[in-house]
């Protein structure tokens, strides 16, 4: 077999973006939204695992769908994607992937599940057979993720998301922030918005994980909306990608002003008016410990 290289160019690049975030935080709206940009028109499908909830923003949305329910296996996602495949929408929504992970019958209850079989409840056998029970969940996951990736559309992806922490062995947790419920699924996608608690779909993008281009068409400070999805659908055809135009709000700025490195503590709070030194301010905490150290 012989292979030939040719001249490369960027063209009909595949778009897989996720949403994640708590509960209210508006990331159902938002994935139906970026897919109205992204379909321009063409049909929108909806693989909906989160029963009548799912379907809150029917009246407001046109799209086809299937409730995928109990239990969440990766497996019966591949099933579900695969028939998605068969009808040709124009942009596939899966709300919400974070079920393949840790619903009833996904990843983490499948893995237990394993150890139950092989090891029953001898704990230091279950603890032998951790590594091996996570073979067959795994491959299950691939065929999911795999299915995702054969699409010829672009997909949006929501996630639950939960705060996690980073435990360190003879200090403080360090909180790692919110993230989503999900396992090697999120690797997949070209970015990943974080939505905060109650944030009605405007994304942290200092939390969320964002690479170029995309780290510049994303505004700051706006809900993800139609108008990102026709800018993604524009530059997955080969477009050039466009850049945001909006700047941070006036309450945003006056927020930041009042924020700044402290030379007391070095940490990042509300400063006291008018305590500087070598140019640097003082925090409002700090006054009480910074004048008893200039009095000594």
């Amino acid at each position: 077999m012989s292979f030939t290289f040719r001249p490369v160019s960027r063209s009909e690049t595949p778009i897989i973006v996720g949403i994640a975030g708590p509960t209210k935080s508006g990331k159902t709206m938002s994935a139906l939204r970026l897919a109205t940009g992204l379909a321009g028109g063409g049909a929108i499908a909806v693989i909906n695992t989160e029963g009548a909830l799912g379907r809150i923003y029917a009246d407001r949305f046109t799209y086809i769908g299937v409730d995928l329910e109990a239990p969440f296996s990766p497996l019966r996602y591949a099933e579900a994607i695969e028939e998605a495949k068969k009808i040709k929408p124009a942009v596939l929504v899966i709300d919400s992937g974070s079920h393949a992970h840790d619903g009833p019958g996904g990843l983490l209850d499948w893995h237990e599940a394993e150890l139950d079989r092989m090891a029953g409840q001898d704990y230091k056998k279950r603890e032998r057979c951790t590594w091996t029970a996570w073979i067959k969940p795994k491959d299950a996951e691939n065929k999911m993720i795999y299915s995702l990736l054969g699409l010829n559309c672009p997909v949006v992806l929501a996630f639950r998301a939960k705060e996690r922490i980073k435990i360190v062995k003879g200090a403080d947790p360090v909180n790692l922030g919110w993230q989503p419920i999900a396992g090697r699924i999120t690797f997949e996608t070209i970015f990943t918005l974080i939505l905060p608690p109650n944030s009605k779909g405007v994304p942290d993008l200092d939390a969320s994980e964002m690479r170029e281009p995309f780290d510049t068409m994303v505004p700051r400070g706006k809900p993800v909306d139609e108008a990102l999805g026709r800018a993604l659908a524009v530059w997955s055809k080969g477009g050039a990608a466009p850049v945001a135009t909006t700047k941070p709000s006036a309450a945003k700025a006056v927020k930041n002003a009042e924020f700044a490195d402290c030379y007391f503590c070095n940490g990042g709070v509300e400063i006291a008016e008018g305590w500087t030194k070598d140019g640097k301010t003082i925090h409002a905490k700090c006054v009480d410990a910074a004048k008893k150290e200039r009095d000594q």
